[in-house]
């Protein structure tokens, strides 16, 4: 968070990735009630790689849950 801490802009993050900044006192936080976040998640595999049954199966949850958008 060098820009941050220079006072160039401000950055909403989990807490653990501010952990040590403000442990130091370099960085303060802010609580922001109500704020509801959706962070992306990818799924990313080799090319042609072998997928355990474990993957697959975790494959097939995401292609379920609902609200999760799909992508081919």
């Amino acid at each position: 968070m060098p820009r941050v801490e220079a006072g160039l802009g401000s950055a909403l993050l989990p807490d653990s990735a501010i952990d040590e900044e403000r442990r130091l006192g370099s960085l303060a936080s802010i609580a922001v009630a109500d704020l509801k976040v959706a962070n992306p998640i990818h799924a990313v595999l080799r090319r042609g790689g072998y997928l355990s049954p474990a993957t697959l199966d975790l494959l097939s949850l995401l292609r379920t849950a609902p609200g999760l958008a799909r992508r081919p």
